[in-house]
């Protein structure tokens, strides 16, 4: 049956996944005693305006979705610490250590943050313009020189998740990933939302945050070949001050072939599709009940399936 695109969007967290359905958004969370939680984010609607300007929306929208997910994997973090042993056994001293360390983690979370965001511009955008500049000892070709800043940044985007995939955890939070895509896909193909027909689904999808990195790293290489080279200095700053415009084209492209499915779109998103082999894996059916709950909680499937397919032919 033809796919047909729904707003629906996820995000996998440490033991649970989070889904969001417009203003609608859930985090369910698989507890240690095999029971799922399921907590309800307040979610802001953007503004009617800003949805309507395209790049600047994207922007909106991708702030919007960080703030969300980074709310949510507190939720799921949280979660897992309460079933922790330590703090099922802890004395009233325990407890209030534990209050303490509360504390100071809502004083450093967001410095935490911070960091990560500057380690993230200086690894996969300081570096590979820096690296990039040695090429010029052979050539002056802009053209090739930012094709050879894509790849490095490529490469580095790889080995990173490589990298962070050898943890037991990282490895878990890809099988919610591939969960969450398989949920997505099965309603999407007008499957009723079962785990037999999820498990079978597909863990790759045409609008993962995966494929948005990929957007991203393929549309710079364009945008970058048109920025002449005038020293090292002007070409960091020029390159952290297009990021934006950047983010906003690749939002744009990535909305656009997620609805569209024709030959054309299906070339265009196998980078997406083949990068979201290193963060995507096959989830066992525990996880893929996890995903089920969370959507049913803030979609209507079947009502959508019903409107949507009732005038495919099958």
């Amino acid at each position: 049956m033809k796919q047909h695109y729904c707003e629906v969007g996820g995000q996998a967290l440490i033991e649970g996944i989070m889904m969001r359905n417009k203003e609608k958004t859930c985090v369910s969370v698989r507890r240690k005693d095999g029971s799922i939680t399921n907590t309800f984010i307040d979610v802001k609607p953007i503004n009617k305006i800003i949805a309507k300007i395209p790049l600047v929306r994207g922007l909106v929208s991708f702030g919007s979705s960080m703030m969300i997910g980074m709310k949510a994997l507190e939720i799921s973090a949280d979660f897992m610490a309460k079933d922790e042993e330590v703090f099922e056994s802890a004395d009233n001293k325990n407890k209030d250590t534990k209050e303490g360390t509360s504390i100071l983690e809502k004083i450093f979370y967001p410095i935490i943050v911070v960091l990560s965001f500057v380690v993230s511009i200086v690894f996969f955008v300081c570096l590979p313009a820096g690296l990039s500049l040695l090429l010029k000892m052979v050539t002056d070709n802009n053209l090739i020189i930012s094709i050879f800043e894509g790849l490095l940044r490529i490469i580095i985007f790889i080995c990173y998740i490589k990298v962070i995939s050898m943890m037991d955890d990282i490895k878990r939070t890809f099988r919610y990933h591939g969960a969450e895509h398989k949920c997505l896909n099965c309603i999407e193909h007008g499957l009723p939302l079962t785990v037999e027909n999820v498990m079978k689904s597909s863990k790759e999808h045409k609008r993962c945050g995966t494929s948005f990195l990929v957007y991203i790293m393929l549309v710079s290489i364009i945008i970058f070949s048109l920025i002449p080279h005038t020293g090292i200095v002007n070409r960091m700053l020029m390159r952290l001050l297009i990021i934006p415009l950047i983010a906003g084209l690749s939002y744009e492209l990535l909305m656009l072939l997620g609805k569209c499915d024709n030959f054309l779109v299906n070339i265009l998103i196998q980078p997406g599709l083949w990068m979201q082999n290193l963060t995507t894996y096959e989830p066992d059916e525990k996880i893929c009940e996890v995903a089920i709950e969370s959507i049913e909680q803030i979609f209507d499937w079947k009502a959508w399936q019903e409107e949507t397919f009732k005038n495919d032919v099958v």
